[in-house]
């Protein structure tokens, strides 16, 4: 009969052993999401969960790929928001090409998105190519008001600058035979493509090369600031990841990017994204009587920023006041063609500049939703 103490020793090391062989998956996952290994037999969303709880938990280091797994799956929490979207291409200390989108967004219902969005914008630095627009809208209708636009031939926005006009698109689309892709379907492909970029990141090993910089506040809030830096080869594999149909070579990417470079950063607390940068140096592709950049081949900088504030705050879209209505494409179009235009609608028929005036808005509408749809469908 063993003595009581080696008998002691025994039942612990046994308790001990056993406790290692329950919890050794549990450490592999762990270890695995550490250090970003995919481990046999285990599949990739259930590590992706792993990733997600330990980032999860308060107090204790989180790695990159932990950051950015949760993020994405709370920033689809974000219902409601004030967003700064800005472009920007300089050529040295001359601005080229600048956009701003300051909006306010309330998806809280996903098949009903409002909005309401000042646009400003300018071409170089010539007073005819600016942009300045206000835009909102409630269910079909879109409300805008130009108060200046770039000189456009054949086009007079002076007949409608400064009013604010409505019109329901529904109707108008409709009214030439098109149909516009629904916020829900934007934000689903959106999503898709989202999911794509991180199973690419994933099995190619990136998130590894992800850095993380000192945090900073946005918002009041304490940030994590990470930060990736792409070559042209990984650039190219990833364009051919989401476009299977098309190959892309590497020498095409080449002679149009370099140095492209992420930045993201994420609420400490909160886990949403809180702002995103794109920066890159293009080729000077566009050169030309319109930006009339320096020397050929020259190197420009291009620069796209996200920041989002008052996130899930409550949004309100209200409808101006003073309105004036417009019943279709063509009706427009007559507006800021008055010498031009004096053919009879129904004899203009669908296949008409009507058609494509009409369809080319309704590009910009949706554009405006894939803009201020982005951050939230993650």
């Amino acid at each position: 009969m063993l003595p009581n103490l080696n008998r002691k020793k025994i039942i612990i090391i046994s308790t001990f052993l056993l406790g290692l062989i329950i919890l050794s998956p549990v450490i592999a996952l762990v270890i695995a999401s550490y250090f970003s290994i995919k481990l046999p037999l285990v599949s990739r969303s259930f590590q992706r969960k792993v990733d997600y709880t330990i980032a999860s938990i308060p107090f204790i280091p989180k790695n990159p790929k932990q950051i950015i797994t949760k993020a994405l799956q709370d920033n689809q929490n974000v219902k409601t928001a004030s967003e700064v979207f800005t472009f920007g291409l300089e050529s040295g200390d001359k601005s080229l090409l600048s956009l701003q989108v300051k909006s306010k967004v309330d998806s809280e219902d996903e098949s009903n998105t409002s909005l309401e969005a000042d646009i400003q914008g300018e071409i170089g630095q010539s007073k005819g190519a600016k942009l300045d627009l206000s835009v909102k809208q409630i269910g079909d209708y879109l409300f805008f008001n130009i108060k200046q636009a770039p000189t456009l031939p054949g086009y007079d926005f002076s007949t409608i600058s400064g009013n604010w006009y409505k019109i329901n698109l529904e109707k108008a689309s409709s009214s030439i035979g098109t149909a516009t892709l629904k916020d829900t379907s934007i934000k689903e492909d959106i999503a898709e493509k989202s999911e794509e970029v991180y199973d690419f990141f994933d099995e190619n090993h990136l998130f590894g090369r992800i850095r993380k910089i000192s945090g900073e506040k946005i918002n009041g809030e304490n940030n994590f600031h990470l930060q990736l830096s792409l070559d042209t080869k990984t650039l190219t594999r990833l364009i051919n990841e989401l476009n299977p149909g098309q190959k892309t070579e590497e020498k095409e990417i080449d002679s149009l990017i370099k140095d492209l470079t992420f930045d993201i950063w994420v609420g400490e607390k909160s886990f949403f994204i809180n702002k995103f940068e794109i920066a890159a140096s293009v080729h000077d592709i566009i050169s030309g009587e319109l930006l009339t950049p320096a020397a050929e081949n020259k190197l420009l900088d291009l620069k796209i920023s996200f920041e989002l504030t008052d996130i899930n705050k409550k949004v309100k879209v209200i409808a101006p006041k003073k309105v004036k209505e417009i019943n279709s494409f063509f009706e427009l179009l007559f507006l800021l063609q008055p010498k031009t235009i004096n053919i009879p609608e129904e004899v203009l028929g669908i296949s008409s500049s009507r058609a494509e005036f009409g369809t080319n808005i309704l590009f910009y509408e949706r554009m405006l939703h894939v803009i201020t749809l982005l951050p939230k469908s993650f």
